[in-house]
């Protein structure tokens, strides 16, 4: 069982674990771990964080965890990101088919535009100005949430959405993702919580249910108009989700937590 997750991180990580699933199958139950690759990645960036809090001041200390989440994970997550905000820049010729089949070509183009630049641009300086009131507050202990949140909202995303195209990665993590493996995924989850609440059992349950509900509901919104446009999701468009659920979890412990 331990090399499930372990293949869950070779997939979502850069970390050379040198360890790869052999089988559609093994995959499969690889992704059952995908929220436990969210609570590791937030672990870490808290402890970094909880470690560096004296030391460093908020700015160096926030740019030091988008650092450390590039290492982590690369590009992987930006690029798609990118490629999707890119592709939805394109205004179309009225023709629906047509347009879908020009976006869906723009994401798989390698070069940047302008919309992917500007996506960017703004989704790292937010993270960097979240990431700072965070640190503010004190409340690094939160910052585990975002990254298990996205990659557990991502579970759902390919049990009930549906694939853009027939090939790729994105459309073979959608047809192996059965209702066994959404609900395994769902199990992992709820165990994570439970240990989560055990060991920082200040955060309390309201705060927990708020920002999953927000974050659901955003996360709907962007998987219906990237739908709309694309004919269904891609990889990219997966990993464009994923970045959208940390900013808005960050969005909510940075601005909203200390005002509700």
């Amino acid at each position: 069982m331990y090399k499930y997750p372990l293949y869950a991180m070779t997939f979502l990580w850069r970390i050379p674990l040198k360890v790869y699933p052999s089988s559609e199958r093994e995959f499969q139950l690889a992704l059952t771990f995908f929220p436990l690759v969210g609570f590791l990645e937030g672990f870490f960036i808290f402890l970094l964080a909880f470690v560096l809090l004296k030391i460093l001041s908020g700015p160096i200390l926030s740019l030091l965890l988008i650092l450390t989440l590039f290492l982590l994970r690369g590009i992987f997550h930006l690029d798609g990101f990118s490629d999707t905000f890119d592709a939805l820049a394109y205004r179309g010729n009225l023709d629906p088919e047509e347009d879908r089949k020009k976006r869906l070509e723009i994401m798989k183009d390698s070069t940047i535009g302008v919309a992917g630049v500007t996506a960017v641009t703004f989704l790292l300086l937010s993270k960097f100005f979240l990431f700072q009131e965070v640190i503010l507050q004190r409340e690094v202990k939160a910052l585990i949430l975002p990254f298990f949140l996205s990659r557990s909202l991502l579970m759902f995303i390919l049990y009930f959405a549906k694939p853009a195209r027939k090939d790729g990665l994105g459309y073979l993590m959608f047809k192996l993702t059965d209702q066994k493996i959404f609900l395994l995924s769902l199990f992992v989850g709820f165990i994570l919580l439970f240990l989560y609440f055990l060991i920082f059992p200040q955060l309390w349950l309201k705060d927990l249910l708020l920002i999953s509900c927000i974050n659901f509901l955003v996360i709907i919104y962007f998987q219906r108009l990237f739908s709309k446009n694309f004919g269904g999701l891609t990889g990219d468009n997966l990993g464009a989700l994923i970045e959208i659920s940390e900013l808005v979890s960050l969005f909510y412990l940075g601005v909203l937590w200390p005002r509700l």
